[in-house]
């Protein structure tokens, strides 16, 4: 099946609304992490540690994909999925 032009251009602004939203998760999750991780207390110079990077990744990919299929992919085979149902109906070709 061949995706059209304005699906791809649909997937490409919700990606990007995505993007922009976990951009902001992930700063706010950089910055909490940084201090008020749960080392705050142990150590005094409680910087970023590599335990820290899932979880930041994971508030940056996290609202890219949801927008994506909730914006665009459930959208497109909701459509889709009545076109068909139509088609069928109808006896269309």
């Amino acid at each position: 099946m061949r995706i059209d032009t304005q699906f791809k251009q649909t997937l490409i602004g919700t990606a990007a609304v995505g993007a922009t939203f976990g951009l902001i998760f992930a700063l706010v999750t950089l910055a909490f992490a940084a201090t008020v991780g749960p080392r705050m207390a142990r150590v005094p110079g409680h910087g970023l540690t590599l335990g820290d990077v899932p979880s930041i990744l994971a508030a940056f990919f996290v609202p890219v994909v949801l927008c994506i299929v909730v914006f665009a992919v459930l959208p497109w085979s909701i459509q889709q999925g009545l076109v068909w149902l139509a088609k069928r109906r109808t006896g269309g070709a």
